[in-house]
């Protein structure tokens, strides 16, 4: 069950993304179609949580926006009894381009609130030194499923350190995951590592 306390946490992070992200977004979209550019990682991620140890391969479909150097994606791991995605901010990108493109009613609150919190459910920064990126990341709805289990709902924050070379990305990274339950059996941590590829200039 999700306790108040991680509603409070929840309901700021959105409240405090929600506050310049989707007018940054959408003004820089409808004004440079080529603002977004699209990264493919594929890694490797050890789990150290409650519920066991997991090693697990990683794909990753992210999405860069040039305008603000904000990060949005999706990811799917699997290894020997641990499954887990992350479909939400990819799904709030798809529909906030049948939005801008004029596929959907963009006059349609209830689906503009959907675009704004799938999109924030997951997010990551940039803090670049010449080749060096530091990108610390979040995200709020992780869907897992662990051996025989039901899928479950937890989220993660962490950071990568990317090293660039051209359009190669080599990111090391480690995160703190957590559930929202007390005394989750998602709690723990990972590390690993992938290999990207910048599919734009």
């Amino acid at each position: 069950m999700i306790t108040m306390k991680h509603k409070k946490i929840t309901l700021a992070i959105l409240l405090f993304f929600t506050g310049f992200c989707p007018e940054k977004l959408l003004a820089q979209y409808t004004g440079k179609p080529d603002a977004v550019g699209v990264i493919l990682s594929a890694g490797y991620k050890s789990l150290r949580i409650n519920q066991g140890n997991f090693d697990v391969a990683t794909v990753e479909l992210g999405l860069h926006n040039h305008f603000n150097d904000l990060d949005f994606g999706g990811s799917f791991s699997y290894g020997k009894d641990y499954m887990s995605a992350e479909p939400f901010s990819l799904a709030g990108w798809l529909i906030y381009y049948m939005l801008t493109h004029g596929f959907m009613d963009d006059d349609d609150t209830p689906t503009n609130m959907v675009m704004a919190i799938s999109m924030l459910s997951g997010m990551g920064f940039n803090i670049r030194a010449g080749s060096l990126n530091i990108r610390p990341y979040y995200s709020l709805l992780r869907l897992t499923k662990i051996q025989e289990e039901k899928w479950n709902l937890n989220g993660a924050v962490g950071s990568y350190l990317t090293l660039e070379f051209g359009r190669v990305m080599f990111n090391p990274f480690c995160e703190y995951t957590f559930g929202y339950k007390k005394k989750s059996r998602f709690t723990g941590y990972a590390f690993g590592v992938s290999l990207g590829v910048k599919l734009y200039n």
